[in-house]
């Protein structure tokens, strides 16, 4: 049996339906345990080349400026959405709550230090 080769976006449930079709025994437990493996690995492969899409902001931004353009944009989008946000955390970055900042840093410097 001969299985053309398939892009990752042509790789769906369809697609193992009719791969399954065309094998002699498309019961088996080792054609479907074939299949899930080929599913599982495309499924992967689609997470690895959503995360290369991910701008690289390390030589960019430090901890800081990034904890900093994370605070205004979340707090710019959660106005805009309705939402209220914590008095105390309504505030420029610099009037944070000292432990707000240093968590906030913290969590940028993992990112930018690949987790």
């Amino acid at each position: 049996m001969k299985i053309k080769k398939q892009n990752l976006k042509d790789m769906n449930t369809k697609r193992i339906e009719e791969i399954q079709k065309e094998t002699a025994y498309p019961e088996s437990v080792s054609v479907q345990q074939a299949l899930l493996k080929v599913w599982n690995e495309c499924e992967q492969e689609k997470v690895v080349n959503k995360n290369d899409l991910l701008p690289d902001v390390s030589n960019r931004f430090s901890p800081e400026q990034m904890a900093k353009w994370f605070h205004k944009n979340y707090e710019e989008i959660a106005k805009a959405e309705g939402w209220q946000t914590q008095d105390k955390c309504n505030v420029e970055f610099k009037d944070l709550p000292e432990s707000n900042r240093t968590t906030m840093i913290k969590v940028c410097e993992r990112w930018l230090n690949g987790c």
